[in-house]
């Protein structure tokens, strides 16, 4: 299994031996990622970007961040941009319900397949899922510099750590990530704290030592 949550489920839903579970995140290759130049320069002086790269599906709970935002915006006076990049067979429904002048923040977009650049370019990531395996563009997000607002899923608590690279929502709800967005935006994440969470991923000899240790047991 891909982290610490899908083995605790099967091993109490299941009753699987926690000897016959690997938890293996999926590897990352930081590599091509430089997070630590300063990228955030520009948002100094401006209200800072969101940023969802996702499958548009229902359980990707989009509408939930949408919402969030709209009601920030509105307790802060502050002038918060949405940009969504991905497609799927929820995408229609959401523009449809997600328009006119009070979701004018929001730009839509198809799905990059280098988009690095989009995280360094935005605030912070949101990822509002509700569920996930681990949540690889929440990894990327962070090797980019970008903290990441997140519900309880996949590597939240096991590589997003609450306040270090990131804040993870106390549930699914839109009052749960209204109030991780407002928590992420008075929190002061630091390129240092950022960049020493990647280095605690698996290098790919560590990743593959493991797959070994657990295949030749």
């Amino acid at each position: 299994v891909v982290s610490q949550r899908m083995k605790n489920y099967l091993m109490k839903n299941l009753t699987i031996d926690e000897n016959k579970i690997l938890n293996l995140p999926i590897y990352f290759d930081h590599l091509g990622y430089d997070q630590v130049e300063s990228h955030k320069k520009g948002h100094k002086e401006q209200d800072p970007d969101f940023l969802i790269l996702s499958r548009i599906e229902t359980e990707k709970n989009i509408g939930i961040a949408i919402e969030a935002i709209r009601i920030i915006r509105d307790q802060t006076g502050r002038d918060f941009k949405l940009k969504i990049f991905g497609s799927g067979t929820y995408k229609n429904h959401l523009q449809k319900k997600f328009s006119g002048a009070d979701y004018n923040y929001i730009s839509w977009s198809d799905w990059i397949d280098n988009p690095m650049q989009e995280y360094r370019n935005s605030k912070y990531f949101l990822l509002p899922s509700l569920y996930e395996g681990w949540g690889l563009t929440a990894i990327e997000s962070v090797a980019s510099g970008t903290p990441v607002i997140m519900t309880p899923v996949g590597c939240a608590g096991e590589f997003i750590l609450d306040g270090v690279n990131g804040i993870v929502a106390s549930g699914f709800e839109m009052e749960n990530f209204v109030e991780a967005i407002r928590r992420a935006i008075v929190t002061g994440f630091t390129e240092d704290s950022l960049s020493r969470s990647i280095l605690t991923l698996d290098t790919k000899e560590e990743y593959l030592e493991k797959l070994k240790l657990f295949l030749t047991n």
